[in-house]
């Protein structure tokens, strides 16, 4: 793992979340080496109770985050991380996100990394891939060459990307999905598990099978979350050239 995503000795990890995910979370930055001080979720009872102090509401964290404390977001459901932080993050907050790399990821040298993502065990992100923020890069989950993961993009386990590949915002590539090289996938569009894409994928599109075909709409979104979301100050990437179905939205 590069020392640039290296824990910061400085400050104190938080999760914001208490779920699931959050246990992957929480045991891959305690491997890297973070001092994580708890987890906030609107439930004290949530299932991280029992390895990781309970903080607070979800609420809590804008009012009371001391500046020594960096938080992730911990929470695997798109939508629910899209929701949370348009309507809950400061902009002055967002910009404290930390990037969290399990120890056993291989990242390239010369890759970009956004605050906010997560890179699970076993996760391999080649030569020049760019990955921006807010994203989760799964348990042995390949991002090729040269591929761009767009915000809020959740890349399940065991998916490959070949490269070139771009990913849209708020899209999920379910577990053992593969892309061919050069594919271009639309914002809020899902890839079924264990699917192949060999074309592009419009926005808002289901897609599922070998070769994958659309099966249907992924929900319509909301403008006011989504103009929300992209004016959150933590944006540290410029967008990639959108794809064919990006452009008209």
């Amino acid at each position: 793992m590069p020392d640039r995503y290296a824990p910061d000795t400085h400050h104190a990890l938080v999760l914001i979340g208490g779920g699931g995910h959050a246990a992957v979370v929480l045991d891959a930055a305690r491997l890297a080496g973070w001092r994580v001080d708890g987890f906030y979720d609107d439930n004290a009872e949530a299932p991280l109770s029992s390895e990781a102090p309970h903080l607070g509401t979800i609420r809590d964290i804008t009012r009371d985050l001391p500046e020594y404390q960096r938080p992730i977001l911990a929470i695997g459901d798109l939508r629910a991380r899209l929701t949370l932080l348009a309507e809950n993050v400061p902009h002055e907050l967002g910009e404290r996100f930390a990037t969290v790399v399990h120890p056993r990821a291989i990242i390239a040298g010369n890759v970009e990394i956004g605050a906010g993502t997560f890179v699970g065990p076993g996760a391999i992100v080649n030569a020049r891939a760019r990955i921006s923020v807010d994203c989760i890069i799964n348990t042995g989950a390949i991002v090729e060459h040269d591929c761009w993961v767009r915000a809020n993009a959740h890349i399940a386990p065991g998916a490959v990307l070949a490269g070139g590949t771009q990913i849209g915002r708020h899209t999920l590539v379910g577990v053992g999905a593969r892309t061919l090289p050069m594919a271009k996938i639309g914002m809020w569009s899902v890839v079924g598990a264990g699917a192949a894409v060999t074309h592009d994928v419009p926005d808002r599109t289901v897609v599922a099978g070998v070769p994958a075909k659309p099966v249907g709409r992924s929900g319509r979104r909301s403008e006011d979350v989504e103009h929300a979301y992209r004016s959150r100050a933590i944006t540290l990437h410029e967008d990639p050239p959108a794809t064919q179905a990006e452009g008209t939205t």
